[in-house]
């Protein structure tokens, strides 16, 4: 999706506690987002405003309605039907058989306490995030599609406050994971993985083999050196990833700035935002209730401190962000680990590993506060969508006393083998001598739990 420099991000704090942004007025003049294409999220959320203000919508959005959750069986994209199913909240559409009010009701209840989902195995929406477990590229337009429900909530009849309770589950739940992987300030450089081929062959039988060496680049940084985005970085691994989730790279830029809207963190000069996110977000919250004692993200003045002042380890409180998850199921194991100055995430294996036409995975990000520097861990030479297997990324030699990561793109344990795009390759980091601060792990079966 197309990037756009942001000239200016201003926070206005209001006396009262709803807030206000006032970036621009919206809408602008068109971005590169085709309108009526529905294959991407960027269509959807201007659609998604339109909706809100009873314009007519422009994408073929119903195409992309999930009645019985078949993305989350099938390994489809989790946050295309998100988006169409808050246009149809908006439009007052039903999705099948059922009211989107309904559907909703579902999906909230299946991502925030995966053990009560009516959903049965193997269908993974009891899973936060599903296949999309933190990406960089589609975590975000599910969570302003998110957003957007919870203002409907308050502005449309919610017998009993169902969607706004749960929808604030949700988005209070995606406050705590940013947070548990959130720096102090931007990532201004990265430091990547270059894969060189140095044999290949006919394959089968024979597989390619590479060479890889550590490159470095500006990461939330323009080309011409100037800051595209200088708040908390994220260092967050995640699946359906593409490369680095830099602001200036081929990643995304998106989760930071819901991150600096949700907490309100100051003194953020510029975003790297897509067009489409900034719209929707943007119109939320011009157009959120003062009478709300939380913003537009869930988050009251007390909470928005409580993670603003984790971040700066003023005091850390992993205890509490835990108790935010409460109930939370996650299709993988994914650590978080905190040293003063340092953040680390570990994904341990992809659960998008279903071939040619799913997407793969990071599995590990570092972030030094010395450096303002990234890290990533993305063992992955060929194409992304292509031969995409499990692999994993594992703390060495142990997670109780780690001291490096690795990332592989297969896992002999699980019959995997080298694949005729990608080879069988490693690569690995370092990380700060001394036992973490803490580790926050999630898992499929039971509660995030501090280690």
């Amino acid at each position: 999706m197309m990037k756009k420099l942001i000239a200016s991000l201003v926070f206005l704090l209001l006396t009262a506690p709803a807030w206000a942004a006032t970036w621009r007025t919206w809408p602008l003049n068109a971005s590169g987002c085709n309108p009526a294409d529905s294959a991407h999220p960027c269509a959807m959320e201007e659609d998604l405003v339109r909706a809100m203000t009873g314009a007519a919508t422009q994408s073929n959005w119903q195409t992309k309605l999930d009645p019985s959750f078949n993305a989350w069986a099938n390994k489809g994209s989790n946050n295309l039907p998100v988006l169409a199913a808050a246009i149809a909240l908006w439009k007052g559409t039903n999705i099948g058989t059922q009211t989107p009010q309904t559907w909703w009701d579902t999906f909230l209840t299946c991502q925030t306490a995966g053990d009560t989902c009516s959903i049965a195995l193997p269908n993974n929406v009891r899973y936060f995030n599903g296949y999309e477990l933190l990406s960089p590229l589609y975590n975000a337009p599910t969570v302003a599609a998110v957003v957007a429900v919870r203002y409907w909530s308050v502005t449309h009849s919610d017998p009993g406050a169902n969607l706004f309770n749960k929808s604030t589950t949700y988005l209070k739940m995606t406050s705590a994971l940013y947070t548990l992987g959130a720096g102090t300030g931007p990532a201004r450089t990265a430091l990547t993985d270059a894969f060189t081929l140095t044999s290949s062959g006919t394959c089968p039988p024979t597989f390619p083999t590479f060479s890889s060496t550590r490159s470095s680049g500006g990461c939330d940084t323009g080309n011409s050196g100037g800051t595209v985005y200088d708040g908390p970085f994220l260092a967050i691994a995640g699946v359906r990833s593409f490369y680095t989730s830099c602001a200036n790279s081929g990643g995304s830029g998106d989760r930071e700035p819901i991150f600096v809207r949700a907490v309100q963190w100051p003194g953020v000069a510029h975003s790297s935002e897509t067009r489409e996110q900034e719209d929707l977000l943007d119109y939320v919250e011009n157009n959120w209730p003062a009478s709300q004692s939380t913003n537009a993200y869930g988050n009251d003045a007390g909470r928005r401190a409580l993670l603003r002042n984790h971040v700066n380890g003023v005091p850390y409180d992993p205890g509490t962000l835990v108790a935010i998850l409460h109930g939370a199921r996650f299709i993988r194991e994914y650590r978080f680990l905190t040293w003063p100055g340092v953040r680390v995430t570990v994904l341990s294996s992809n659960p998008d590993n279903c071939g040619k036409f799913c997407t793969a995975a990071m599995y590990a990000i570092k972030w030094e506060a010395s450096t303002a520097q990234a890290t990533y861990l993305y063992p992955w030479p060929g194409d992304i969508r292509t031969e995409i297997t499990q692999g994993y990324g594992r703390l060495t030699p142990n997670n109780s006393a780690p001291t490096g990561v690795v990332a592989r793109n297969v896992d002999p344990a699980l019959g995997e083998g080298p694949t005729c795009t990608h080879g069988d390759t490693s690569v690995t980091m370092t990380l700060p001598s001394g036992t973490p601060l803490f580790q926050v792990v999630l898992e499929p079966n039971v509660d995030a739990a501090v280690q």
